[in-house]
């Protein structure tokens, strides 16, 4: 697996589970594994989530650019 490939795969999974935790939090449920988002108050959880998701479209668009540049 070349590094492009294997970033724009961690960016999409970062992308969409920070789009299912945002949208999780809204209906009053969590991942297990994603519970400790929460621990500093729901302002700071919400405020990862959105860093998860912007987190993931730059490393994907990062790995998407090293692609088109072979």
């Amino acid at each position: 697996m070349h590094s492009s490939e294997l970033k724009k795969l961690i960016g999409f999974l970062f992308f969409i589970f920070g789009m299912l935790t945002f949208v999780l939090l809204f209906i009053g449920a969590n991942f297990t594994f994603l519970q400790w988002l929460d621990l500093w108050g729901k302002g700071i959880g919400l405020l990862l989530r959105l860093l998860m998701v912007g987190l993931g479209v730059i490393i994907s668009y990062f790995g998407w650019l090293e692609e088109n540049q072979r």
